[in-house]
């Protein structure tokens, strides 16, 4: 048997085809790397962001039915106007994937900068902190 090298395996694992050979670059390497998984704290942050972004779709809708407030977004705005199970749909779909790439690349750099985690654990903060401000508005038009 003809003994390979460390480059020749590299890229390799479950699902994937032996002998797929990763381009150089140390965020490739890792991103593509056999042994990489989601951890389960990733998820359940990813769980969390998705739960609060449909407190704030639906919160959002409530409040703009109530008069209290209006879509700051005019594309987000345009698609309450159109249908609000399209808008809640939309943006469920959008901020699950932008949660999942995130996820994935948990630990890989972005542009040098900001690691994946990073950047969900700030997603996670902003919405918690966007839910907080939904509680105040809505305890507000029950007061009023």
């Amino acid at each position: 048997m003809k003994h390979r090298n460390r480059s020749d395996l590299e890229g390799t694992g479950p699902g994937r085809p032996r002998g797929l050979n990763v381009p150089a670059g140390p965020g490739l390497r890792t991103l593509f790397h056999p042994r990489r998984r989601l951890e389960a704290r990733f998820v359940l942050i990813v769980f969390g962001i998705l739960i609060l972004s449909a407190f704030d779709a639906g919160s959002t809708l409530y409040l703009i039915g109530e008069g209290t407030v209006e879509e700051a977004n005019p594309f987000m705005r345009r698609l309450i106007e159109w249908d609000p199970g399209i808008f809640a749909l939309w943006k469920q779909w959008v901020t699950g994937a932008c949660a999942l790439v995130a996820a994935t690349l948990a630990r890989v750099p972005a542009f040098g900068v900001l690691e994946g985690r990073v950047v969900l654990r700030l997603a996670l903060a902003g919405y918690a902190i966007l839910a907080g401000w939904h509680i105040f508005l809505i305890s507000l038009t029950r007061i009023g």
